[in-house]
């Protein structure tokens, strides 16, 4: 009995491959419907190669940075973001201090949208500057 070819017992497990006469026919691999997931599973394959690399090579441990940490960057992200987005517009973003939002009532979280609340800002100046 003849022993089978090496490439073709190999390809048989690869997917996609549609072997027919002893070729193969097909040797991509099937597209996946959502992109979206496809991409968020290889961004959080490359996330781990990266901590798992970072501590075998340089002996650390793995620390979680936790909740407050990235809602920290992204807090500071969406400021970074109105900022440019109001000089474009020809105004200036001012900070108010913590103590102030709270007795104005403004919540402080990073859930809530802060362009609804540069758009207000922008509302009450208009109103206040026809008056």
């Amino acid at each position: 009995m003849a022993r089978p070819d090496p490439d073709i017992v190999n390809s048989l497990h690869r997917p996609g491959n549609k072997i027919t006469g002893g070729k193969v026919m097909n040797g991509e691999t099937k597209r996946v419907a959502n992109r979206a997931a496809q991409a968020l599973r290889l961004a959080a394959a490359h996330k781990l190669a990266g901590l798992i690399y970072t501590m075998l090579t340089e002996g650390d441990e793995y620390t979680d940075q936790g909740r407050d940490y990235f809602g920290e960057r992204y807090r500071e992200r969406v400021v970074r973001v109105l900022s440019l987005r109001a000089e474009r517009l020809g105004l200036i973003l001012v900070a108010i201090p913590q103590s102030e939002q709270v007795q104005n009532g403004q919540s402080t979280t990073c859930g809530e949208n802060p362009e609804r609340h540069l758009r207000a800002q922008r509302m009450r100046s208009l109103a206040d500057s026809t008056e």
